[in-house]
């Protein structure tokens, strides 16, 4: 049997076709190496966005480079391992994640008017009278990198964040009964 595979493998038609399949492998191989791990999701979700390795990648960067301008330091791939940062990090994503996809499900959004009287609320932006002051608010974003409609894109995710977790929280109150009772029996 292995003496006709040889014979058959001399013929130009079984070559060509021999190549084809090894040129075949070395063109998805290199492109699989050449994308790395970038592509794909780390965490899929059949109805809610999935989170790709770049968000995760992107998300991990943030942290570690929070971690190192809060504490002064640079924290090597041991430390980071260490303190779990991926970890927490992928939790940050996936209730980001499942949040959005609650806020969608329920139709939840806010009014750009809240998010305005959200912003004017805020100590940052109001003059020495303590008003609110455009051009304070306006000052704030010359010099930065974040953009005004940046901003108050995130004022408003934080809003509908805090607010649906804020009603998901107040529903799950145990009477106080309940918690005397497990105080006592502790």
């Amino acid at each position: 049997m292995i003496s006709k595979f040889r014979k058959g493998a001399d013929s130009l038609l079984v070559r060509i076709l021999l190549g084809l399949i090894a040129l075949s492998f070395v063109g998805v191989g290199g492109a699989a190496f050449i994308n790395g791990n970038s592509s794909g999701d780390v965490v899929s979700f059949s109805d809610a966005d999935s989170i790709s390795f770049e968000e995760f990648h992107v998300a991990k960067a943030k942290e570690v480079d929070f971690l190192q301008r809060q504490n002064g330091i640079n924290l090597t791939e041991e430390n980071i391992a260490e303190l779990g940062i991926d970890n927490s990090a992928l939790k940050k994503l996936i209730n980001d994640s499942m949040i959005e996809y609650l806020a969608k499900y329920y139709e939840f959004d806010i009014s750009d008017e809240k998010v305005i009287a959200y912003v004017k609320k805020t100590p940052f932006f109001k003059n020495s009278n303590g008003e609110f002051d455009l051009s304070v608010f306006k000052a704030a974003f010359n010099n930065s990198l974040a953009k005004e409609e940046e901003y108050l894109a995130s004022v408003k995710h934080h809003l509908i964040t805090s607010t649906m977790l804020g009603t998901f929280m107040d529903a799950f109150n145990p009477p106080k009964m309940m918690t005397e009772n497990i105080v006592n029996y502790m």
